[in-house]
């Protein structure tokens, strides 16, 4: 499974509550938990709302990973407020915005007690 989304939102009413159901919708797609999935989708409901114009999404899921480019026009400090926002994941400013990744917990074995 490989699915690439590009999803532009210039509409400020509804940004957030879209890109947090697309988020978690991906997210889920790629294996991520509901609960790990719900834990992203409210973060970027938040870093969405923060945006003043207009928010750009590329997202690339994969079995067991998901690539969120976040843009937003104009940024005015956006992208290092939602660089704190989204501390706990793996996500690095970039020249265009942000960039977070989410790799889905690998389940190991545990030997018996």
């Amino acid at each position: 499974m490989n699915r690439t989304v590009r999803l532009a939102l210039p509409n400020a009413a509804r940004r957030a509550p879209v890109a947090g159901q697309v988020v978690l919708a991906l997210a889920i797609a790629c294996g991520t938990g509901p609960l790990a999935g719900e834990r992203l989708r409210r973060a970027v409901e938040g870093v969405a709302a923060e945006a003043e114009g207009a928010l750009t999404i590329d997202a690339v899921a994969e079995r067991g990973r998901l690539e969120l480019a976040l843009t937003a026009a104009p940024d005015d400090g956006w992208a290092d407020r939602a660089l704190a926002r989204l501390g706990q994941y793996d996500t690095e400013r970039t020249p265009a915005g942000i960039m977070v990744r989410v790799q889905r917990a690998s389940l190991r074995r545990v030997p018996d007690v």
